[in-house]
């Protein structure tokens, strides 16, 4: 999954900003000049997988289906589909599909999307996740967002190859 910018990351300078919520990444991203690219990463290891994955520029890496994040208009676009998201719905989604193999518990979710402490019952992160599988399945995308019981949820690509399940999403 790749989040585009306004312009192309080859001619000009980038930045990486480690930080683990939203209110940091957001304070931090107001002191970076528009004419910079950034990667967003929520931890050392992430941005390292993002630098890796060449994701230059792009908050999430390249998920190998075709599927884009495009971080200002908060769309996902895939085979000629586009789908707008609310900025809740696109934090999460994009934090969801961040680590493939992590299942994002409702106090990560509520720490890094709505940068805050307070879990109460998880209703507001239920209602973005309803939301969001909502939308996901009425445009066609091939992502799918899953309740691992007791844990949490977890992005996955709804993708099969001849009978295999789907699989969480790979960076």
């Amino acid at each position: 999954m790749t989040v585009s910018s306004r312009r192309s990351t080859a001619d000009r300078p980038m930045v990486v900003v480690v930080a683990a919520t939203r209110r940091e990444r957001e304070r931090l991203l107001a002191s970076v000049p528009g004419d910079v690219a950034v990667v967003l990463a929520t931890s050392r290891e992430n941005a390292g997988e993002l630098l890796r994955s060449g994701a230059g520029g792009a908050a999430y890496p390249s998920r190998g289906i075709g599927v884009d994040l495009d971080a200002e208009h908060r769309t996902v676009v895939w085979g000629g589909r586009v789908l707008r998201l609310t900025p809740l719905e696109f934090e999460t989604l994009g934090l969801l599909s961040s680590d493939h193999q992590h299942v994002w518990s409702i106090a990560e979710l509520t720490r890094d999307v709505w940068a805050t402490g307070y879990v109460g019952d998880g209703a507001q992160v239920r209602s973005v996740i309803k939301r969001l599988r909502r939308k996901l399945a009425l445009a066609g995308m091939p992502l799918e967002i899953r309740t691992v019981r007791g844990a949490g949820f977890q992005a996955v690509c709804t993708v099969a190859d001849q009978g295999r399940t789907p699989e969480p999403i790979a960076p």
